[in-house]
Parts: C-alpha cells; structure tokens; sequence
C-alpha cells in the first residue's frame, strides 16, 4: 500500500473526519472507499463509450464499415426516447382505478 498526501481545508478534514467517526471508520477507510467507486465508475464509463462506438460502427450508413443494420436500430438519448413507461404507468392507474369505482 502506497502514502499519499492531499490539501484541503481544515474545516473540511475536520468535519470529514466526524463523519467517517459517525460510520465507525476512519478517514482513510472512508478514502479507500471513495477512491475504489470512483475507478470502477470510471471504468463503467469507458464501457459506455466503447459500446456507443460500437453502436455507431454497426449502424453507420452502407457503404461505410458496419453499415448493414438500419439506423432504426441505432442508439436513441434518452432524452429523445419516446416516454413508454410513463404512458403505460397512466393506462395502469386508469384500470386500477375502474376496478376500485
């Protein structure tokens, strides 16, 4: 295991050590914790990208490596996905509904 050393402000270590006493831990358990989320969220993030790339190699236009799948297919942000759930949670509440009258 490797030392490292971090600034930060007094205010801040003090009060960080305080939580980490509330958890029955120590600071550095509580970093070791931090610090072993943020590399396999950061890993969660490379696949991500690896798999949009993908996505895009597969439904890229014909005549282009990959193009033999119809853009259909391709990703859709979420943002401009249709909102599936929530109409089918209003047609949900509306039977339950019926059946409570």
């Amino acid at each position: 295991m490797k030392n490292i050393t971090f600034s930060a402000a007094d205010d801040l270590i003090a009060q960080a050590r305080e939580l980490a006493r509330a958890r029955g831990a120590t600071l550095n358990d509580e970093f070791r914790i931090w610090l072993t989320d943020y590399v396999q969220q950061q890993g969660q993030g490379d696949k991500t990208a690896r798999m949009r790339l993908l996505i895009d190699q597969i439904t890229s236009p014909k005549g282009q490596p990959g193009g033999n799948v119809p853009a259909s297919f391709a990703y859709t942000p979420e943002h401009q996905r249709q909102p599936v759930r929530d109409a089918f949670n209003e047609r949900e509440q509306r039977m339950l509904k019926r059946l409570g009258e």
